[in-house]
């Protein structure tokens, strides 16, 4: 395992480790990529041993090592989005009559996404004014920086009530055309 030493014998300050000074940690690494323990407290102890200021160790400079372990050891993100399709089907079973879309690009990797439950739709025809809006943000992810936008109603006193979430690569004209369309199909078949 390797050792993190803070400071030499005649230093008095202690500086704080960086988020890829903890993902080059064997005990770190090793959590991360699943070859020790991978629960928390087995991390922790690992880690515990290694560091001598484990306390300043925020909990997104952690996520920001984690992320640093899986890009340096090849482990690719876009592995992960291959499950979207089982996930959409799973919300669609648990959420009969919603309208989920999840698109692909032409290699077979994940494109767009778009999600309307019906109960969400039911809700704002019940009690909502007749006002949608929409909002996008943008990912800040190294492996999906797309955009997220969300369509929401409003009630009579002001509180948003979610109606649907989509995922697209970018703000972009068709993008929002095809979010606008598959929103307006669910709508009409929703309410």
């Amino acid at each position: 395992m390797s050792k993190f030493v803070p400071h030499g014998g005649e230093c008095v300050s202690c500086p704080k480790m960086s988020a890829k000074e903890l993902a080059v940690l064997d005990a770190f690494e090793g959590a991360v990529k699943g070859t020790i323990g991978t629960a928390g407290e087995s991390l922790l102890k690992s880690v515990t041993a290694n560091v001598h200021d484990v306390g300043s160790l925020s909990h997104a400079m952690v996520q920001r090592a984690r992320d640093h372990v899986k890009q340096l050891s090849g482990v690719e993100d876009e592995k992960s989005y291959r499950n979207l399709p089982a996930l959409c089907y799973e919300i669609l079973k648990l959420n009969p009559g919603s309208r989920i879309v999840c698109q692909a690009d032409t290699e077979g990797r994940f494109y767009r996404a778009f999600v309307m439950l019906k109960m969400s739709v039911q809700g704002v025809m019940q009690g909502c004014l007749p006002c949608i809006e929409v909002d996008g943000t943008f990912m800040k992810h190294p492996s999906y920086n797309g955009t997220c936008l969300v369509a929401v109603g409003k009630t009579g006193d002001l509180k948003n009530v979610p109606l649907a979430i989509a995922m697209v690569p970018w703000e972009q004209v068709d993008h929002f055309s095809w979010v606008f369309y598959e929103f307006d199909g669910g709508w009409n078949k929703l309410r």
